[in-house]
């Protein structure tokens, strides 16, 4: 919706170089300058035309690798702004301006020019580019595009360039300590002394925006506040990733291995001010929501009807009901910062079970844990599996699902009441470390014969798993209390509509034996073609004549009694029509045989594949007949 792209408002004047930037601030002058309003607004105007030229420039220019934005140069305009500053310091447009180009000079800074560089470099990835290449003064709220894509990918392209030589992830954060945090908070100061002035104007001539002929938009109080939300959003950011030291010397496989091992104390450990670091987070994320409140308010009581302001309410710009939404949102979002919430999420675990859980983000701040390795993640070890530096095996010490345990399944808080069993299911550590039977259940008179909506329940221990069949017949079932050790299940059953029947299958096999990380898949068969109509025909002293007749064509077993009261198969199984008969050679002249026919399954004594992952209900039989011949 239109409002939501209220967070990204004059995105161009930070440029997303806010993710990039930084080098030092200038050193104070001892010399106390003199006051005139006069000649600072004559520095402001000079800064204002450099600015002007440079965005015409980067608007109209062809930028296509981090080297082409050498070409940038906002320096000049920015030391003009600073010098307007100290000729007076109430000059607004000259704290706008300051704001914008200390942000902007950043990228000049050696340091960090180097190291986006690098990264691009080193992954053939021009993800920086896209996002630098972004100078374009919106016009209308229309226009505010977010880069969701690139950023995305750049936020990878520096997760990714941590992990290499060039550079190190601790110098990356010892450039955004020293040379990015200040220039963020030197513009956040600046910000502030144009906030406080609800007349607030800055105009963007036609030729900022890349055509002289447009006509000029202003920035007022509303873009203020929301640029202000953006760069404490980013602060809130750099507080998060400046907590935890990830101090490396090198990254040959010995120091990774070391590294990433829970007793490590130098590698994603909490730095010595990251307490209070994760309070400044928290307060920068706050921060960044009231900004964004005062920008709304903003809108609504002052510029949101002036014509000539980038963001306006009304047909051309954002519709009051989606400024309504966005309010509500952010209520809902300093509630979760602030207080526990609950949501629900549906469909969360293996079973597609729904769960509320209770957040509280706050929590993850007020005591941010000394080694996270240790605090939150289950015991494990490290082990090189190869030469390369990154051939590295992680692995949990638990072999069991029982076994896997969380040391604080709240997390710090950040989960308050969660608890280790279902903080397991919500991470599907159960379809990793139990016993899971995929299965298919059908009746067996047709390949395609899916049974839906049918429960089926194993017995294991004592305890029952059950799973409901899908449109397809198919089901899946995870049995947890398991060890290392295989044990048979108990028992299975089904219920297809027709009450709880028993499902029989072969004891001796491995497939149903349940073992920690073992998965099985089984066919269950619901016979439905019961023979009937069973008669004989005699040849004396030659053969039995067989007849019977079914549903539907299947496999059936010809079961004979010699007269001992015991039924024995005649015949293990063959195919047959739903008009069937059989020829019995096999007989005595003046024997009485009794005979009955049963259901079977193609791979009931078979040596197929699937024979072994077979379930079944009770057969079902034809009428018993005797026959003498």
């Amino acid at each position: 919706m239109k409002s939501n792209r209220l967070l990204l408002v004059i995105a161009i004047l930070i440029s997303f170089g806010i993710l990039f930037i930084g080098c030092d601030s200038a050193e104070p002058d001892d010399e106390e300058p003199s006051y005139d309003p006069e000649a600072s607004k004559v520095k402001s105007d000079e800064a204002y035309d450099l600015m002007e030229g440079q965005f015409s420039f980067w608007v109209n220019g062809s930028f296509e690798t981090a080297s082409d934005f050498d070409a940038l140069q906002f320096i000049p305009a920015n030391n003009l702004y600073k010098d307007a500053l100290e000729l007076d310091p109430e000059n607004l447009d000259a704290n706008l301006g300051a704001a914008i180009t200390e942000i902007l000079i950043a990228y000049a800074d050696p340091e960090m020019n180097q190291m986006i560089k690098d990264m691009e470099a080193s992954f053939n990835d021009r993800s920086f580019s896209k996002i630098l290449n972004r100078p374009v003064i919106p016009t209308t709220a229309s226009a505010l595009e977010v880069p969701v894509a690139q950023v995305a990918q750049s936020l990878l392209t520096i997760q990714k360039a941590a992990l290499v030589d060039p550079p190190l992830i601790s110098e990356v954060q010892r450039i955004l300590r020293d040379n990015f945090v200040p220039k963020i908070n030197y513009s956040i100061e600046r910000l502030a002394v144009c906030e406080t002035n609800p007349e607030f104007r800055f105009e963007i001539s036609g030729n900022m925006q890349g055509d002289s002929d447009l006509d000029p938009v202003a920035i007022y109080r509303t873009e203020l506040y929301l640029t202000d939300a953006v760069l404490h959003a980013v602060k809130f950011a750099m507080e998060v990733f400046l907590m935890y030291n990830f101090t490396l010397p090198d990254y040959e496989q010995t120091t990774i291995l070391n590294a990433i091992r829970q007793d490590n104390t130098t590698f994603f450990v909490l730095a010595s001010d990251g307490a209070a670091r994760a309070a400044n987070a928290k307060n920068e994320l706050n921060t960044c929501l009231s900004k964004i409140t005062d920008g709304i308010n903003s809108l609504e009581s002052y510029s949101g009807g002036l014509s000539d302001a980038i963001l306006r309410i009304g047909e051309d710009g954002i519709y009051q009901n989606d400024l309504d939404s966005v309010k509500k949102y952010l209520d809902y979002a300093r509630d979760a910062i602030n207080n526990n919430v609950t949501v629900h999420i549906p469909n969360a675990d293996s079973h597609d079970n729904s769960y509320d859980v209770t957040f509280n983000i706050g929590n993850f701040f007020n005591s941010p844990a000394a080694n996270p390795k240790a605090a939150y993640l289950p015991s494990y070890s490290v082990s090189a599996v190869g030469t390369d530096k990154w051939d590295i095996d992680i692995k949990f010490d638990a072999e069991t699902y029982d076994d896997f345990v969380f040391p604080d399944p709240t997390f710090g808080g950040f989960l308050p009441g969660m608890d280790n069993e279902t903080l397991k299911r919500l991470l599907w550590i159960d379809d990793e470390y139990g016993y899971t039977i995929h299965g298919w259940v059908s009746f067996d008179h047709s390949y395609y014969g899916d049974v839906a909506n049918a429960t089926v329940t194993i017995t294991h221990l004592g305890n029952s798993y059950s799973d409901v069949t899908d449109e397809w017949g198919d089901f899946e079932i995870i049995i947890t209390d398991v060890t290392t050790s295989p044990i048979l299940i108990n028992g299975a059953q089904i219920d297809y509509g027709e009450g709880t029947k028993t499902l029989y299958f072969d004891t001796t096999s491995d497939i149903f034996h349940a073992q920690a990380k073992k998965s099985v898949w089984v066919q269950v068969n619901i016979p439905d073609n019961q023979p009937s109509g069973l008669y004989a025909e005699t040849s004396p002293s030659e053969y039995v004549l067989l007849r019977w007749s079914s549903s539907y064509s299947g496999y059936f077993v010809i079961e004979r009694d010699n007269g001992t009261g015991t039924f024995t198969d005649r015949i293990y199984k063959d195919y047959f029509s739903s008009s069937a008969s059989f020829y019995d050679y096999d007989v005595t002249p003046g024997t009485t045989y009794y005979y009955r026919v049963r259901t079977s399954w193609w791979g009931e004594f078979s040596d197929d594949y699937y024979a072994d992952n077979y379930m079944r209900t009770e057969e079902l039989y034809s009428n018993t007949i005797s026959v003498t011949p």
